[in-house]
């Protein structure tokens, strides 16, 4: 399906605008009802397959636990690629892309509160410190006249209203 705006329907004079608003009506009215009955079809396919898939996705869990397991239990019978070839496939323990963890009793806040003693040149490493503009303050203050129109040039931005269609056919 195309992203790209539509052509709009060319008119002419105001008889010709007050003509299409009730094909606007019926044609806003029929996607309305079609988007509530794709989503409640949507909605009736997931619950009809959510336990089902629920009890797969367990199964799946329990038997890769079962393997690696065994595995683990038998890792001096697995090949230098810590492999085994079997008639129905392959089995292989590999280790996962490192990670950070936190030690037993210590939260991320405790870490947090901890590399803020350290020294600054350590804290520049992993503190993040970067400046983010808050854009709905900004307007605010734009719009209730705390920032001057120079400012507003310098910062790069402007304040606009955009101008839109509003229909309300009867």
């Amino acid at each position: 399906m195309s992203k790209a705006k539509p052509k709009p329907v060319r008119l002419t004079s105001w008889p010709a605008v007050n003509t299409i608003l009730p094909e606007l009506k019926t044609v806003e009215a029929d996607l309305q009802a079609l988007q509530g009955k794709a989503a409640a079809a949507l909605a009736a396919v997931k619950a009809r397959h959510t336990d089902e898939i629920a009890k797969l996705k367990e199964r799946s869990e329990a038997i890769r636990a079962g393997i690696f397991d065994f595995c683990a239990d038998h890792r001096d019978e697995l090949t230098e690629t810590r492999s085994r070839q079997l008639d129905n496939g392959t089995v292989q323990l590999r280790w996962g892309p490192p990670k950070l963890v936190t030690l037993a009793r210590i939260t991320w806040e405790k870490v947090l509160a901890r590399a803020l003693e350290l020294p600054a040149q350590i804290q520049a490493l992993f503190i993040k410190r970067e400046p983010s503009l808050d854009r709905r303050a900004l307007q605010k203050e734009i719009a209730e006249g705390r920032i001057t129109d120079e400012t507003r040039r310098t910062l790069g931005v402007d304040y606009v209203k955009e101008e839109y269609v509003y229909c309300e056919p009867s």
